[in-house]
């Protein structure tokens, strides 16, 4: 009988203990190791003469909460001013997977066209995104749904990622969606018809988080 007794203790003393659940973290980005860029194209009869853009934000901030038990519990929330956004420097431009650009002159009227003009900044200074859903589609596959917020204008988006886990309980996830520029109130703009910044932007990221409790890796 003594085999049967020590079973019984055994499993009185496992229902007694709690299980232990693993916690959402929060999550710290690394920027020495992520990046967010937008890649514009063009088109028209004489779009040999114009040129793809590449546009980097230089400066963004995110919060994560990051649910490695179960991923569709995870939060993402972004932020990026407007006023930061660089358009064609050699780092936008390499990014975004672009060889050649405008000239430097063209690049500093670019620069305060993008800014002032189409983003509007003074009114609408800050892009934004957060999620309200996560959609796990297999492993390390995840679809964030939420709200993107450009140039006064809100519309939900689907943002197809990666999310790999990496040392130190961090995570990186990459992924790339596509918006369209008149879907959030501006005009892509055209040389006389002939020549036309493309309505649709491609966007991708790639972004390195670890624990707050893990220094980030130096840049």
């Amino acid at each position: 009988m003594r085999p049967i007794h020590l079973l019984s203790s055994a499993a009185v003393l496992a229902l007694a203990t709690p299980l232990v659940v693993a916690e959402p973290v929060v999550l710290q980005v690394d920027h020495s190791q992520s990046f967010v860029v937008a890649r514009t194209g063009v088109e028209g009869a004489l779009r040999t003469l114009g040129h793809e853009h590449g546009i980097l934000a230089t400066a963004w901030s995110a919060d994560i909460t990051f649910d490695a038990e179960n991923a569709a519990a995870t939060r993402v929330q972004v932020s990026v001013p407007v006023r930061e956004l660089r358009i064609d420097t050699p780092d936008a431009l390499q990014r975004a997977g672009l060889t050649k650009g405008p000239s430097e002159k063209d690049v500093r009227k670019l620069q305060d066209t993008m800014v002032n003009r189409f983003l509007e900044a003074s009114e609408h200074p800050t892009i934004t995104f957060r999620t309200t859903e996560v959609v796990v589609e297999g492993p390390e596959q995840v679809v964030l749904v939420g709200p993107l917020t450009l140039h006064g204008h809100t519309q939900t988006v689907r943002i197809p990622a990666r999310v790999q886990s990496i040392a130190d309980g961090g995570v990186q996830v990459e992924g790339s969606f596509t918006i369209r520029q008149t879907d959030y109130g501006i005009q892509p703009e055209s040389i006389l018809g002939v020549v036309r910044v493309s309505d649709p932007v491609r966007i991708r990221f790639s972004v390195t988080a670890r624990p707050t409790s893990v220094k980030a890796e130096a840049g």
